[in-house]
């Protein structure tokens, strides 16, 4: 079978073709990247998915980050590279970290970012005074532990 994979010594994929060694790394190998609790019922997760689900002409699909719980439960992006998979974690948590704080209305739109859904001007423009308030939120609480 075409499009599996696993993770060499040092953690870059590389291609495989005997079905069974691919199912008993996949069963023992270290595929999360990242795990990030994000208040108390939600979950941001980065793994290895070890199948190109895709099968294009391009760099296989191999990463996935995923929300379980909060207002983004179930939102989730995909990644050529590790280093893609690191960065998209950070920005998914972000997201998740204000819907978490956010309105019902701007945790809708939110959500439509998260899952790459196109935003109306007035949605993003919500999105980002959201981001402001929150970062300087965080701005003055580190601030005060100064």
């Amino acid at each position: 079978m075409d499009g599996l994979y696993r993770l060499d010594v040092e953690g870059e994929p590389e291609p495989v073709a005997d079905t069974l060694a691919w199912a008993e790394w996949m069963e023992q190998g270290e595929r999360v990247v990242l795990q990030t609790q994000v208040g108390p019922h939600c979950r941001v997760s980065t793994v290895f998915l070890g199948i190109d689900y895709f099968g294009g002409a391009l760099a296989p699909i191999l990463w996935e980050t995923m929300v379980f719980g909060g207002a983004l439960n179930y939102a989730q992006r995909r990644y050529r590279s590790k280093l893609e998979a690191l960065h998209g974690h950070l920005a998914m948590l972000a997201l998740a970290e204000l819907a978490a704080h956010a309105p019902r209305r701007l945790k809708k739109t939110i959500r439509k970012q998260a899952t790459y859904q196109r935003l109306r001007p007035r949605e993003e423009q919500r999105v980002v005074r959201a981001a402001r308030r929150a970062e300087g939120q965080l701005q003055r609480i580190l601030q005060e532990l100064d």
